[in-house]
């Protein structure tokens, strides 16, 4: 189950927003479509939720469809957008799931992870380099997985149908694996 100390250490790697993100946003190629959660909901990894109340995050812009998804979350952002949206709480918490958007990773049994990645983001869909946010996000899945719960979870979960699709092979990391 995904700790504090976990949560805090994986928040550090993260640089806040994905620098090619604004970028594309400003040449009218994204309007931060990721953030509207249209038609579908995101995952709270086991632990992620209690742990980012105990860090001092609000969680109010979240409505929760299912409190044990393999004891994890599911979640839906409440009406009026994400965790961003100007008027939110003063410290709203941002989803690991967000964070490493537009990629996704499955544990494989025996080791080794599957990167899945959002055909709709225009850092995929444009074919522009996403380089570093990728290398972060396969490092942090890498932590992640040392957790049992979490592992568990990464092999067991599933996104919403038809937003993610599979990168072939298996995701080297800087450990040469999980």
């Amino acid at each position: 189950m995904l700790t504090p100390d976990t949560l805090s250490h994986v928040l550090d790697l993260f640089p806040g927003k994905i620098p090619l993100c604004g970028e594309l946003v400003d040449r009218g190629d994204c309007n931060w479509d990721c953030c509207e959660y249209s038609s579908s909901y995101f995952l709270f990894l086991p632990g992620e939720w209690e742990s980012a109340l105990q860090l001092g995050y609000q969680l109010d812009h979240y409505e929760v469809v299912d409190t044990d998804y393999l004891g994890g979350r599911k979640v839906e952002a409440r009406r009026g957008g994400c965790c961003c949206v100007p008027g939110r709480a003063e410290r709203p918490y941002k989803s690991l799931d967000c964070r490493m958007y537009p990629f996704w990773y499955e544990a494989q049994d025996g080791g080794g992870l599957v990167r899945m990645q959002a055909r709709a983001c225009p850092m995929i869909r444009l074919g522009r380099d996403a380089e570093e946010h990728r290398t972060r996000t396969a490092r942090i899945a890498e932590i992640l997985c040392r957790d049992p719960d979490v592992g568990c979870f990464l092999r067991d979960a599933r996104m919403t149908s038809g937003i993610y699709e599979v990168v072939p092979g298996v995701v080297e990391t800087e450990s040469g694996g999980v």
